[in-house]
């Protein structure tokens, strides 16, 4: 509903909404609001039980994951899942599998070039350790970011 707003009203219902949301999530409590207002509509939350798990290795990298609430914990399916690293309230995770395939595949990763975002293999198993809450965004909403949000998306790469 938010996006059938004008620009200004829509910026400041955005944050009004969701500012408690933004708030406990790292990369997304300092980001501007005019980055605020483009991305609020497109988060989507997600809640995970115990044990459950978020996403594993071999499936479709399609989401990009924001922990809002709650601890996950990356995990060996070769090991019967062993937890090895935790991932912490705020963090965001998930776009690690796209910046480690291509690393792998084209070297040093360069802002400008134009990386494939489709039919990536998530190389990773993340697993909630508690009940968590997430927000996701898709992909595709990655691909513009880095298009159209520079800054924003150095500011995610670097929190990876």
């Amino acid at each position: 509903y938010l996006e059938n707003l004008p620009y200004k009203l829509r910026t400041e219902a955005s944050m009004y909404v969701y500012q408690h949301i933004f708030s406990g999530v790292d990369f997304l409590s300092h980001q501007n609001t005019c980055f605020i207002s483009w991305i609020s509509p497109r988060l989507k939350p997600q809640i995970f039980d115990e044990a459950q798990p978020i996403f594993t290795q071999g499936d479709t990298v399609s989401e990009i994951y924001f922990l809002s609430r709650g601890k996950a914990c990356y995990a060996s399916p070769l090991i019967n899942y062993r937890k090895f690293s935790r991932i912490k309230e705020g963090a965001t995770f998930g776009i690690n599998d796209l910046l480690a395939c291509w690393r792998i595949r084209y070297g040093e990763f360069d802002i400008t070039r134009n990386y494939p975002y489709s039919g990536v293999k998530r190389i990773f198993t993340v697993i909630a350790i508690n009940t968590i809450e997430c927000l996701t965004i898709d992909s595709g909403d990655l691909k513009i970011i880095q298009d159209q949000w520079v800054n924003e998306f150095i500011d995610l790469h670097e929190m990876a």
